[in-house]
């Protein structure tokens, strides 16, 4: 904890960047409960995102399968039938 302190004495322009931004992310996210909200809603909202493109990308397919092989099958039938 000591190191961290005396990190933070330091002036950001001093810092090098990426010190900074490590700083201020782990301000953000791990010390407040409102960056643990934001991290677990961003977290959710892109696993339902998914789970939605994959379902509608699924259910696309399996309706075209379908319509293809009602296609295949009526066709199918009107040829049986002239004969």
């Amino acid at each position: 904890m000591r190191g961290q302190s005396v990190l933070y004495a330091i002036p950001c322009e001093i810092r090098p960047r990426a010190v900074c931004e490590a700083i201020s992310q782990g301000i953000l996210f791990s010390m407040s409960s409102t960056g643990s909200f934001l991290k677990f809603t961003v977290g959710f909202l892109t696993f339902i995102s998914v789970s939605f493109i994959v379902s509608f990308a699924v259910n696309t397919y399996e309706v075209s399968k379908s319509a293809e092989e009602q296609t295949a099958a009526a066709i199918e039938t009107m040829l049986e039938s002239k004969k």
